[in-house]
């Protein structure tokens, strides 16, 4: 067929992830068939015998794939040249065989779970969705007789008498597609079930009840239906009991309640009265505890619903970062706006990270943000307590509507200044006592604090000692530092690092006992030789030098190498000299003026001894593991 009609296509929705891509092979599969072009993407014809015909039907074949390809597919098949070519592309990257595909995919259809928010068909078109897709892998495969049995498994509980009557059903009748037919026909009988019984609840308030002649319920529901033969102790009549409006009350008598329009006693014996003053003090105390009566920034509840710690007031703080940023609430749709993010000081703690947000009615402790910090957050019944390292921070007590309120404590009568002067005051101290004890680590001071009552420190004094001890640094100085001046390649070739490491003990199987290592500058490119002697540097050099240059089409400039009798002899000089290289020789005893190669020689070593100890092989194979860790 010349071309495929346009509307078969627009039917195939496009290849976007590969959750799609088996619906997607079998969709083009159909339409290629149909239209005589299958065997252009299943065979690669030569160049010889691709003719006019062949590329109408490659053109056509190319032209179904493309267009049923969504934009980020399409990117892998942009080069390719024939309809083949695009096929085998796409089949090499939608149809891998990775363990991790195969993975991902056992997991997701064992730990399925039934979808309430979806119907029945759904669901299990999603469970046929996973089995298929771990079907077209190796070493996978989801038979029928395992898929009913997931299908049975995730069936939510209305569906338990189906189950039953299922597992009695004959062997030969239990089939994937019996099962799933017999599911959508209970799932349509539920369904109507349903639908039946919503409007049988209002049916009974038409009906009319025969003994009190009210309507809305009927004789066996009625409440009065026990009433007959007793009497109302204020008209003596039967019929209605007192609580009821009776039509001759006594005018003698003033028992009608005003409360809950009963006659058996008066307002101040009321149950109702006393439970409604109750909820009136509570919820008094509620609004002037929300309106902030109490305090503005010194009380704050603890709250485990927050992420941050957040305020009202932006009084006191520090450190302040201008924010425009919404804060979710509990509440469907409703946020509230962070204006800014600072610290807080009090004098039990410090709270960092503080999100102010001005429409908040309280201020808010965050359970998650102590507890990140390290803290500890205790609650029991009348109190909840705040702990870090096993050290009592802040405490705070339950109110009588249930929240748990800390309140800090801030001394009006300190500045800033003198906040600051008492934080020295503690440095000095913690460096007194480094001093004492012979320039001691924080650690080690931090653990003799446990087993000492005599320091007078707490473990919050270390954390605000920050100050660098230069006698440390001289004392624990094994040399001077190094300061790295040099200039890195602007091109391949335009410096190499080499070095010589060896003898090693002990040899290779085939007798090496050295390696040479050469490293580019620029691109990082690493080549590594086994040497029997030293004698062979030279020879190896050659080697190397041949083969990138023709490779990189480009001259080497320098090579950078130690003061080693390899590298300082007259052969290498003199080659060096004839080929116009730089032989940059490192300063004696210097080893760091040529990093790069002592530390990819580390390096190599220490994958290699990992490589031998791993694979439990024998040590003569070191050789092979410096090749495989290059």
């Amino acid at each position: 067929m010349d071309k495929v009609p346009a509307e078969d296509l627009k039917q195939i929705e496009k290849l976007s992830e590969i959750e799609d891509f088996q619906v997607w092979k079998f969709q083009i599969t159909i339409i290629l068939l149909a239209n005589e072009l299958i065997d252009v993407i299943l065979e690669e014809t030569p160049e010889e015998e691709r003719n006019a015909a062949w590329k109408k039907k490659d053109a056509n074949a190319k032209k179904v794939i493309v267009i049923t390809l969504d934009k980020k597919p399409l990117l892998h098949v942009m080069g390719c040249k024939t309809a083949y070519d695009m096929w085998k592309k796409i089949i090499s990257i939608y149809e891998r065989d990775s363990e991790q595909q195969k993975c991902t995919l056992l997991q997701n259809f064992f730990s399925f779970n039934y979808e309430k928010n979806v119907d029945l068909s759904t669901n299990i078109a999603r469970l046929r969705n996973l089995a298929t897709r771990m079907n077209t892998l190796e070493d996978t495969c989801i038979d029928d007789n395992m898929l009913s049995s997931k299908i049975l498994a995730i069936l939510p509980d209305e569906y338990k008498h189906f189950t039953s009557a299922w597992e009695s059903t004959i062997k030969q009748e239990r089939t994937l597609e019996n099962l799933i037919s017999r599911l959508l026909i209970e799932e349509t009988r539920n369904s109507s079930k349903n639908d039946q019984e919503t409007p049988v609840a209002f049916k009974t308030t038409e009906k009319k009840c025969f003994k009190c002649g009210n309507t809305g319920h009927i004789s066996k529901m009625c409440k009065n239906k026990n009433i007959k033969g007793k009497k109302c102790y204020i008209c003596n009549k039967e019929g209605h009991f007192a609580s009821k409006k009776c039509t001759k009350k006594s005018k003698d008598t003033n028992l009608t309640c005003t409360i809950c329009k009963k006659d058996n006693h008066v307002d101040k014996d009321c149950y109702f009265r006393n439970k409604d003053v109750k909820k009136q003090e509570n919820r008094n105390a509620a609004v002037s505890f929300l309106t902030g009566e109490v305090s503005k920034l010194l009380c704050w509840v603890i709250d485990s619903g927050t992420t941050s710690h957040m305020t009202k007031s932006m009084e006191e703080m520090q450190i302040v970062k201008k924010l425009d940023s919404e804060v979710g609430l509990a509440k469907t749709n409703t946020s509230m706006k962070a204006k800014a993010r600072g610290n807080l000081n009090f004098q039990q703690c410090e709270l960092k990270n503080v999100l102010y947000t001005p429409d908040l009615s309280i201020n808010l402790l965050s359970v998650n943000a102590i507890t990140n910090n390290g803290g500890t957050v205790i609650f029991n019944k009348t109190e909840v307590l705040v702990e870090y390292n096993g050290e009592l921070i802040f405490k705070g007590e339950k109110s009588k509507i249930g929240l748990y309120e800390v309140r800090f404590k801030e001394d009006q009568d300190k500045d800033s200044g003198e906040v600051s002067n008492l934080i020295e005051d503690k440095n000095k101290v913690v460096e007194e006592w480094h001093k004492k004890l012979g320039h001691a680590s924080i650690e080690s001071m931090k653990k003799l604090l446990k087993l000492s009552n005599g320091m007078n420190l707490k473990h919050t004094d270390f954390t605000q000692f920050d100050k660098i001890c230069e006698v440390c640094l001289k004392a624990r100085q094994t040399r001077q530092p190094f300061k790295e001046v040099r200039r890195r390649a602007q091109r391949p070739l335009e410096i190499i690092h080499t070095d010589l490491c060896g003898p090693i003990n002990p040899k290779t199987w085939d007798g090496k006992e050295y390696f040479l290592t050469f490293l580019d500058d620029y691109t990082h490119l690493t080549i590594v030789y086994l040497l029997k002697s030293k004698n062979e540097v030279f020879e190896i050099m050659k080697e190397y030098v041949e083969k990138v240059e023709n490779y990189w089409n480009m001259k080497i400039a320098k090579i950078r190498c130690d003061n080693g009798r390899e590298y300082a002899n007259l052969n290498i000089k003199n080659w060096c000299k004839k080929k116009g290289i730089e032989l940059d020789f490192t300063i004696p005893y210097s080893p760091q003026l040529n990093g790069k190669a002592e530390r990819l020689n580390r390096t190599l070593m220490e994958r290699a001894r990992a490589l031998i100890f791993d694979s439990k092989m024998k040590k003569e194979m070191w050789g092979e593991a410096i090749y495989s860790s290059t």
